[in-house]
């Protein structure tokens, strides 16, 4: 590396320890899927199968595939202990030395296909996209995936060197293990073998011979890794233990950690079960609705999420003082820039260049058939050092047509082309400066407080952690004070609450009919419901509030935090007739 490569790297290095210095402090953010992973590799440190301790009856998993929970795993069996303060915190450190790991190498495969200064700017699109460094201090699967992924890039573009070819095939056989959506890059990797090099017109069937085995020998290890995790699926699935579950909505297709992906997205809207299961035409409907949303998430990826978006025209109306924008026009600069990246691929695929959009676009076609196109931006967060090197591959062009307009005397096309490089540049870095403004001064984060089995209280930070889920856990703390051996505990984070509580923990029946939810709560059953004002995936406001709120018969508000965001109520004892 010269000395211009090493300033970048400093440089890049510099940014992300400072995303990373307002969430050192405590154990990493586990909450949601998070809480999950740490469950399972619970289960795999205790060799008890991998299993949601959570639940009763401590049922196999068949949705995640199992890599994050085994590092878990690791980890617990190397500190000799699966307190989650102690594993938490090795954990958030393990983080930061992957996002340090992703920085450099996001850089070191946008040297490989741009020059010094705009590898350097390529990477810090990446490394200041607010999917990137917040989800650093998450566990989740995405920044190992991310990471996994441009070390994938940087290996496939070496891949006729076995080493390489073998190294290729390894990372993304990895990056399925730990989201099923990793496929897509082994995909894109097979598919890219017969279009790197196209066949040119009148070619014999002899040269394209060689590129057909190649995609062969490229899609074998995805398919042996999709066979071998089906296979486990449909061992679980068929068991007597999954077709006999310990409550009759323990495998409810809305019980989207319990069941499998296909059964979960079978329905029209997870979330609102009561729609009902889509059809095939619904699929198809869905499938061409999501595609709408692909391109603004592509820019949304690279930036931010819709939701910040609107908070930045909302503070632009509120400077001047009335409602100049309207909220939707947060679409339009994401669709830009998502259009942005779509040409930077459209100008790698006229250099044969077809990898990085190859990933992108097989990732975007899984993401279409599912019913969550809200997170679709994180979705793509695994791949936003692709979608920065396209973006910026596309300005480059763009500003190279400028520099052959102004030797061609076109001096008003060569500075309308400088004017739109600069404003792409400026509308990325500005949304950004704006995003952390509002996170660490205008809306920081609540203290959160942790409690270990003894209840000594340790204090964290984490991102995003507002007032309703500081009483959310407030409260959960509260079931932790009153419960007993064998208690249950119905609450819109199950695996969280496990984690702070101990108790087991199930989601509330999503019915509609009151009398319908009170007798499956009765099934499990369940002695505590947490009510909670999450503002998603609002499961509590919608199911669980009305089946126990108003009834006295059945239930008592025990708790509620002093702000009302939560609410702990206890099942009334039966009385002896």
């Amino acid at each position: 590396m010269d000395r211009r490569g090493f300033t970048h790297v400093v440089a890049l290095i510099a940014l992300t320890v400072a995303w990373w210095i307002p969430q050192r402090h405590g154990p990493i953010d586990a909450r949601f899927d998070g809480a999950t992973y740490y469950v399972l590799g619970t289960s795999l440190a205790q060799a008890r199968g991998y299993r949601l301790l959570n639940e009763p009856g401590e049922i196999r998993a068949v949705q995640y595939p199992p890599l994050l929970p085994l590092v878990v795993a690791a980890f617990q069996k190397a500190l000799g202990t699966s307190d989650f303060i102690v594993v938490g915190t090795w954990l958030r450190a393990l983080y930061f030395v992957l996002s340090l790991a992703l920085t450099l190498g996001g850089y070191r495969l946008a040297r490989d296909h741009l020059s010094p200064p705009r590898a350097l700017l390529a990477a810090a699109v990446s490394v200041l996209a607010l999917h990137i460094w917040y989800l650093a201090g998450v566990l989740y699967t995405e920044i190992p995936v991310a990471l996994l992924a441009v070390w994938f890039g940087i290996c496939a573009r070496r891949a006729e060197r076995p080493r390489y070819w073998l190294a290729t095939a390894a990372l993304g056989v990895g990056a399925f293990a730990l989201r099923t959506a990793g496929i897509a890059l082994l995909a894109g990797w097979a598919l890219a073998a017969l279009l790197e090099r196209p066949a040119r017109a009148g070619e014999s069937r002899r040269r394209w011979r060689p590129r057909l085995v190649q995609l062969g020998a490229r899609a074998a290890p995805g398919l042996l890794a999709l066979v071998a995790w089906q296979a486990y699926v449909g061992a679980v699935t068929s068991s007597d233990e999954y077709r006999r579950p310990a409550y009759p909505y323990q495998r409810a297709p809305y019980q989207y950690s319990n069941v499998t992906y296909r059964e979960n997205i079978g329905l029209i809207d997870p979330f609102t079960p009561e729609r009902g299961a889509v059809t095939l035409r619904g699929r198809i409907g869905r499938f061409v609705r999501n595609a709408a949303y692909i391109v603004p998430s592509l820019g949304g990826a690279v930036t931010a999420q819709r939701g910040f978006w609107e908070l930045t025209v909302r503070e632009v109306n509120r400077r001047a003082g009335r409602d100049v924008l309207p909220v939707w026009v947060a679409l339009v600069p994401m669709t830009a820039l998502g259009l942005v990246i779509v040409g930077g691929a459209v100008v790698m695929a006229s250099r044969r260049q077809w990898l990085l959009s190859l990933c992108a676009a097989n990732a975007a076609g899984l993401m279409c058939l599912t019913p969550w196109p809200e997170q679709f931006v994180r979705y793509f967060t695994p791949l936003i050092p692709f979608l920065a090197i396209l973006l910026v591959t596309a300005l480059g062009t763009t500003f190279d047509a400028t520099v052959g307009a102004e030797k061609g005397s076109e001096r008003r096309v060569a500075w309308m082309g400088r004017v739109l490089v600069a404003a792409v540049l400026a509308l990325v870095f500005a949304e950004d400066v704006f995003v952390a403004w509002w996170t660490f001064r205008a809306s920081p984060s609540v203290p959160v407080t942790y409690h270990d089995a003894a209840g000594r209280p340790t204090a964290g930070q984490l991102l995003y952690y507002d007032r309703s889920a500081a009483a959310l856990d407030e409260v959960l703390e509260e079931v932790r004070r009153r419960a007993r051996p064998g208690d249950v505990t119905a609450t819109t984070v199950p695996h969280w609450a496990y984690l702070r509580t101990g108790v087991k923990a199930v989601l509330p029946p999503m019915e509609t009919d009151r009398e319908a939810a009170n007798a499956l709560l009765d099934s499990v059953p369940v002695r505590f419901v947490v009510l909670d004002e999450l503002d998603y995936p609002r499961i509590s406001q919608r199911y669980a509030a009305p089946a126990v709120e108003g009834r006295s018969d059945r239930w008592r508000r025990v708790y509620e935090t002093a702000d009302g965001r939560a609410r702990l109520y206890e099942r009334v004892p039966a009385t002896r007739s």
